[in-house]
């Protein structure tokens, strides 16, 4: 049985959940509207999924074989109301974590096409 891109995508995601996981409860908290630029990586050498922290949206990470690929950012400044934020204990999909794996899943199977191209 062969393994599709979305299925691969998946498997991608579930062995990094504690990575997106992170970074989705500094979108939902609005901890990470800090002014800075919060990025998601997919490595392609390693399946693994990493965050990084810039001081702009402006800069990001890359390697010349093109095996890095920014899949998520988060930048500027927060505007959600204080009562709309997530705080611990809260139910993450009541803020739309399932919508943002289904997100994160379509880019890295691209991500993933784009490098078998």
């Amino acid at each position: 049985m062969t393994m599709t891109t979305l299925d691969r995508a998946a498997a991608i995601l579930e062995a990094n959940s504690a990575v997106v996981e992170a970074f989705f409860l500094g979108l939902a908290s609005g901890d990470y509207y800090d002014g800075t630029s919060y990025q998601l990586y997919l490595d392609l050498d390693d399946d693994s999924l990493l965050e990084h922290q810039e001081a702009s949206d402006q800069s990001w990470l890359q390697r010349d074989d093109g095996s890095l690929v920014q899949i998520s950012r988060i930048s500027g400044y927060c505007d959600i109301p204080e009562d709309e934020r997530y705080t611990e204990g809260c139910n993450l999909d009541d803020y739309g974590y399932g919508e943002y794996l289904d997100q994160l899943q379509i880019k890295i199977a691209e991500a993933l096409e784009a490098s078998e191209a």
